[in-house]
């Protein structure tokens, strides 16, 4: 297999928040954002291994700001290092207000 670059592994995800993804309050799920983070740095791992893994940790998650119904939510992942039989990749989850488009970084992460 030919060597890549962490670059040619980033992906980001995006998905608009629907009434499903919040409680009463309008507030998006923390449990989803996790969901979200996790599912996009395991695309990009798998994008750049081309092989099954699994999350073995993640370092660190902050809550900055919240997500709200009808927001798109934006999850971009990117390798940081790589090694031998593990890798590590930063998350950044962005909000975007419909029909604004106005964006603000919300959470980051580390798996």
């Amino acid at each position: 297999m030919d060597a890549r670059s962490a670059s040619e592994s980033e992906i980001v995800l995006t998905q608009q928040m629907l009434p499903e993804h919040a409680n009463p309050f309008g507030s998006v799920h923390g449990a989803l954002v996790v969901k979200q983070v996790d599912e996009a740095a395991g695309a990009a791992a798998v994008r750049h291994c081309c092989s099954q893994l699994v999350t073995k940790l993640i370092d660190q998650m902050t809550f900055d700001r919240s997500l709200h119904i009808n927001d798109l939510m934006h999850v971009e992942a990117r390798l940081l290092w790589t090694g031998r039989t593990s890798m590590e990749a930063a998350v950044v989850v962005e909000t975007e207000k419909i029909p604004t488009e106005q964006r603000r970084a919300q959470q980051m992460a580390r798996t």
